[in-house]
């Protein structure tokens, strides 16, 4: 299974999927860090954005188990 191309390809998107969503959580959380580092109260932005990285990201790193292939035996 590993060997797969098909299998390769579609692990190569969703690493591609979690790595780009797993940047933009360290951004979010870094620019609001970076702003309560200087001493001002993070902004309704930041909190909106901060919410909105927690939420699940299931669309971005989940198998759908349809996509989920096994060898015949």
């Amino acid at each position: 299974m590993g060997d797969s191309d098909l299998f390769q390809l579609d692990f190569m998107r969703h690493e591609a999927k979690f790595r780009a969503a797993q940047a933009y959580v360290y951004e979010v959380f870094g620019d609001a860090e970076a702003t309560a580092a200087q001493g001002i109260e993070i902004s309704d932005e930041q909190r909106a954005r901060m919410r909105a990285v927690t939420t699940p990201l299931s669309s971005a790193v989940s198998l759908r188990p349809s996509r989920i292939r096994t060898r015949s035996r």
